[in-house]
C-alpha cells in the first residue's frame, strides 16, 4: 500500500548572492503528469552550478531577485514512488537516477522529484547511493563533449586540466574508451586515482602550467579556465573547451 504525499520538504532559494537565501520549507507536489515519474530521493550532490545560482553575480546585475529553478539540485539517485499512466517502462521500487538540469529543472534538493518518463534510467543496485549521487550531471557533460560533439578520435594528444574532479575523472575514462592519449592535470593528491583509471601522463597544476609548455595537443579540455580564452588560443590554435 502507497500512502500518497501531497507535500514534501525542500531546499529552496529566495534569491541570490548568499547561502543565507536557501532555507527548509513545505511544498506542494501537485498532481503527478501522465507522462512523468514521481521518485522519492535518496542521494543527491552539490555541483558547481548549483553555488552558481546561489551566489549569481550575472543574475543580480540584470535585476533578477530570485533563481527561475527555486529547487536546486541535478543529481538524482531515489526510488520510484508513483508512475504516470502513459509510462509503461518503470514501476513503484525500481531503483533509478537522472541528470535534472537543462533542459529538465532541476529540483532535486526535495524529498520527491517528477521527471519525464523518458529522462531516467535504472541504477545499478551494486553501485553505493552515495557514489552514484556524484555520477549523473558531471557524466553525462563528459559525455556530450566526447561523443556528441566533433570530439576527439583514436590516437589524438588530449589535455584535460582539472582531471581529477567529477566531470575529469568522467571525461578521462570516456578519452581512453576511444583510444585518446590523455595528458591530466591536477593536484598531486589526485594523482594516484587518475593513474588507477589508466593515465599514463599526470602533472600538478601547481608545478606544470601548459600554456607556456611548447607541446600541442588535438584537444584541450580546461574545466578550471581562468584566463582570457584569447591566451590560450594564441598559445594552441588547437580546440580549448
Amino acid at each position: 500500500i502507497i500512502i500518497m504525499e501531497d507535500r514534501m520538504k525542500a531546499y529552496k532559494i529566495r534569491g541570490y548572492g548568499s547561502v543565507d537565501n536557501l532555507s527548509i520549507e513545505e511544498v506542494e507536489l501537485g498532481k503527478l503528469k501522465d507522462n512523468y515519474v514521481r521518485v522519492k530521493m535518496q542521494a543527491t550532490s552539490l555541483n558547481a552550478a548549483d553555488l552558481d545560482y546561489v551566489y549569481s553575480k550575472f543574475y543580480r546585475l540584470i535585476g533578477l531577485k530570485k533563481s527561475a529553478n527555486l529547487i536546486l539540485g541535478s543529481d538524482l539517485v531515489g526510488v520510484v514512488y508513483e508512475v504516470g499512466r502513459k509510462v509503461s517502462n518503470f514501476k513503484i521500487g525500481d531503483l533509478v537516477w537522472c541528470d535534472t538540469s537543462n533542459p529538465l529543472s532541476y529540483g532535486t534538493y526535495g524529498e520527491y522529484v517528477d521527471v519525464p518518463g523518458d529522462q531516467l534510467a535504472i541504477r545499478d543496485a551494486s553501485i553505493p547511493i552515495t557514489d552514484a549521487a556524484c555520477m549523473p550531471s558531471a557524466s553525462m557533460v563528459a559525455f556530450q563533449n566526447v561523443y556528441m560533439k566533433k570530439g576527439p578520435k583514436r590516437g589524438m594528444n588530449v589535455l584535460v586540466v582539472g582531471a581529477g574532479g567529477g566531470i575529469g575523472t568522467a571525461l578521462v575514462q570516456f578519452l581512453i574508451d576511444i583510444g585518446a592519449n590523455i595528458t591530466a592535470i591536477d593536484k598531486k593528491e589526485k594523482h594516484q586515482g587518475l593513474l588507477d583509471l589508466g593515465v599514463k601522463t599526470v602533472y600538478d597544476y601547481r608545478d606544470y602550467d601548459y600554456i607556456e609548455q611548447d607541446v600541442e595537443y588535438d584537444f584541450i579540455y580546461d574545466l578550471f579556465y581562468n584566463r582570457k580564452i584569447l591566451h590560450a588560443v594564441k598559445r594552441d590554435r588547437k580546440s580549448v573547451v
